[in-house]
């Protein structure tokens, strides 16, 4: 089966990504905001690198997946699962590496940082799927050549197939051998 794939004004993807970005980031201040004054510069400090670290993540996968997307739409989402794999370990790598340098609980609350992660994340998932949701809808295509004449396709005599050609008129229909012997 084939799709139609109908865009509306300011739905292309940098737009969703930009507006994703900018969901998260005004939350993270909110929550540096907050992180301040409950637990000085270190809480700050977390809600940042968690911020950053999700927002450079899921903007990198993005862009992964829709390059490969846009050339070859069958691949998509093998794409956007290896992507996905190759997120989770980044980010894994990324805070053993922070763990082991020592700058986690010292200069960088730990507790902030996966409130960080955990609320960008959500943040970030519920913005774009409310935009892509919004931004288009794919319809069937429903396979009726569009050169047929409006009548012959809802004719009112006789029946007609699925797509609402008449019985009698179709040319691939064979002949009615009912009577022949």
């Amino acid at each position: 089966m084939t799709t139609a794939l109908h865009r509306l004004a300011g739905d292309d993807p940098a737009t969703l990504l930009k507006r994703a970005a900018i969901g998260s980031l005004g939350l993270t201040v909110v929550l540096a905001a907050v992180a301040a004054l409950v637990s000085g510069t270190p809480g700050v400090l977390g809600v940042l690198a968690g911020a950053v670290v999700v927002l450079l993540v899921f903007v990198s996968g993005a862009l992964a997946v829709n390059a490969m997307s846009s050339r070859s739409a069958e691949i998509a989402l093998m794409m956007a699962m290896v992507t996905y794999g190759g997120q989770v370990i980044a980010m894994l790598a990324l805070f053993i590496g922070l763990s082991a340098s020592g700058l986690l609980d010292e200069t960088i609350s730990r507790g902030w940082l996966a409130v960080a992660v955990v609320v960008s994340a959500l943040v970030w998932s519920t913005v774009q799927v409310l935009l892509a949701s919004r931004a288009r809808s794919e319809t069937p295509a429903t396979g009726v050549p569009t050169d047929v004449p409006t009548d012959v396709r809802s004719s009112s005599t006789g029946s007609s197939d699925a797509v609402g050609v008449p019985v009698a008129e179709r040319v691939d229909q064979p002949a009615d051998r009912a009577g022949e012997s």
